[in-house]
C-alpha cells in the first residue's frame, strides 16, 4: 500500500474511533417521571362543622371564635395548587374537574335509584371510598387529610385577632391503598386570617413532603 493510502487509511480509522466513541458517550434524555396525584377534601370535626360562632374563655380572656363549615374544601384547594406550583413531578387532578366529577357520579346514581330522595343519595355517595374515585380517575397517589382545629379568635378585651389550623395529612399510594407518607401542622399567626394562615401551613407541609417523599419517587 502506498504512503498516500496508508495516510488515508489512518485518517478514516481516527475518525472511526472518534464517531464511535461520540455514539458511546451520547445518552437520551431521562424522562422525569411524573406523579398524579388526587387532592380530596379534608375531613373536619363536628365542632368545626357545625358551630360557626361561640365565645371561648371568660374575663380578660374571653374570645369570639369563627369556623368556617367549608374549611376543608378550602384547605385541599390551597395545597393542591400549592403543590402544583412546588413540586415538579407533580400532576395534580384538578380540583375543579374532581368537583364535576363527584356530581356528574351523583346524577349517575339518582338515575340508577330514582326511588331515593337527596339525603339518601348523599347517604350512599358518602359510604364510596376516596380510593374508588382516585382509582377511576387513574391517579397514582391520593391526598388525604383531617383538620383537627381551624378558626379566626378575637380577643374581646384587647382586640388581638389570630387564626389557627391544625391537621393531618396523609400520601396514599392508590394501587397498593397503603399510606406512603404523612405529616402534621399546627400552626398560629397572630393578625392574620385563616386563607393566609392555611397557604403557610400548605408551603410548610409540602416542604417535608417534597423532602420526604416526592424527591425519592
Amino acid at each position: 500500500m502506498s504512503n498516500k493510502g496508508n495516510a488515508f487509511f489512518i485518517f478514516t480509522l481516527v475518525l472511526l474511533v472518534f464517531f464511535l466513541a461520540g455514539c458511546h458517550s451520547y445518552r437520551p434524555p431521562t424522562q422525569q417521571l411524573r406523579v398524579r396525584i388526587l387532592v380530596t377534601d379534608f375531613q373536619m370535626t363536628d365542632e368545626i362543622r357545625s358551630i360557626p360562632r361561640e365565645v371561648r374563655g371568660w374575663w380578660f380572656g374571653a374570645r369570639d371564635v369563627h369556623q368556617n363549615s367549608n374549611s376543608g374544601e378550602i384547605f385541599a384547594d390551597i395545597l393542591a395548587k400549592e403543590l402544583n406550583q412546588a413540586v415538579s413531578v407533580a400532576d395534580v387532578y384538578s380540583r375543579t374537574d374532581f368537583k364535576y366529577y363527584k356530581a356528574n357520579k351523583r346524577e349517575r346514581m339518582k338515575d340508577a335509584f330514582p326511588h331515593l330522595d337527596d339525603v339518601a343519595i348523599a347517604g350512599l355517595f358518602a359510604e364510596i371510598p376516596p380510593l374508588d374515585f382516585a382509582r377511576d380517575l387513574q391517579t397514582d397517589v391520593m391526598l388525604i387529610g383531617r383538620l383537627n382545629r381551624s378558626y379566626t379568635s378575637h380577643n374581646r378585651a384587647f382586640h388581638l385577632w389570630s387564626s389557627v389550623v391544625d391537621a393531618d395529612v396523609i400520601l396514599v399510594n392508590v394501587e397498593s391503598g397503603e399510606p406512603v407518607w404523612s405529616g402534621r401542622i399546627a400552626l398560629r399567626k397572630n393578625f392574620r386570617g385563616q386563607p393566609h394562615t392555611m397557604r403557610v401551613a400548605a408551603e410548610k407541609l409540602i416542604i417535608r413532603m417534597k423532602k420526604e417523599y416526592f424527591d425519592k419517587y
